[in-house]
């Protein structure tokens, strides 16, 4: 038999101290997950982003071990490399560099960097630069390989002018803006390869690969072959390169 019973009024939940689950990066939100110690039931909450570790925008650093003289950018996080430190054959441009203990990407190389030195044969370019500056290169006269550098957007001025060791070097699919007389005069530069397909008369300079070799080899995206022969024509390529898609 039925009996009226009691009713028992509902008890507040008690959170425990809280565990976090997913931890906060510079980049994303973290979570924070609490169980209550009588049901079981989880709540949870939101940790906000951790600020990122900045160093002094302008700052100068001397690398001796990445062979490299770096200055700070306005974010703090970032860095172009300036010289290096060790005038050498072989150069590494690194992806990243630790100053005072927090890593920023190394994203240009500015002006004059390597500008008339005459020891430069090879450079590796790391994956985090977007901009080679004005006169980087110029008159590195023994600079024969380039390489690396698959992620930038803008060859500056004079550039590459007056490298006349250069045989070959391949424009990266993300450049976008290639300044005037960026190959002038890189007399034995025999191989082009450009993978980008955004190259226009109002995004190459002028005379950008005037007195380069007369019959050197240009491949090109397909899609662009016949409007590339007129636009490199017209910024000083020889009219007897052969293309080739």
């Amino acid at each position: 038999m039925l009996k009226e019973g009691t009713i028992i009024p509902k008890t507040k939940h008690t959170w425990n101290a809280g565990k976090i689950t997913t931890a906060a990066t510079t980049t994303k939100e973290g979570i924070k997950t609490f169980t209550c110690t009588f049901c079981g039931v989880t709540r949870t909450e939101k940790i906000a982003k951790l600020k990122p570790q900045t160093v002094t925008p302008g700052k100068v650093i001397n690398d001796k071990a990445t062979n490299g003289v770096y200055k700070v950018l306005k974010d703090g996080m970032s860095v172009e490399f300036t010289k290096p430190f060790y005038k050498k054959a072989s150069v590494r441009i690194p992806d990243t560099v630790k100053i005072n203990g927090i890593t920023c990407k190394v994203t240009g190389i500015s002006a004059n960097a390597f500008k008339n030195n005459t020891v430069l044969k090879t450079v590796t370019i790391g994956k985090n630069v977007t901009v080679i500056g004005t006169d980087v290169f110029w008159g590195c006269r023994k600079l024969n390989k380039v390489s690396g550098g698959n992620n930038i957007m803008k060859i500056g001025d004079r550039a590459f002018a007056n490298c006349v060791s250069l045989s070959s070097i391949t424009i990266s699919e993300t450049v976008s803006r290639i300044g005037k007389q960026a190959f002038y005069n890189c007399k034995n530069l025999r191989t082009v390869i450009i993978k980008t397909g955004v190259l226009s008369n109002k995004t190459i300079g002028e005379k950008a690969f005037a007195g380069t070799y007369k019959k050197l080899t240009v491949k090109v995206p397909a899609k662009q072959l016949n409007a590339y022969k007129k636009l490199l024509k017209s910024r000083g390529m020889s009219s007897t390169a052969v293309y080739k898609k």
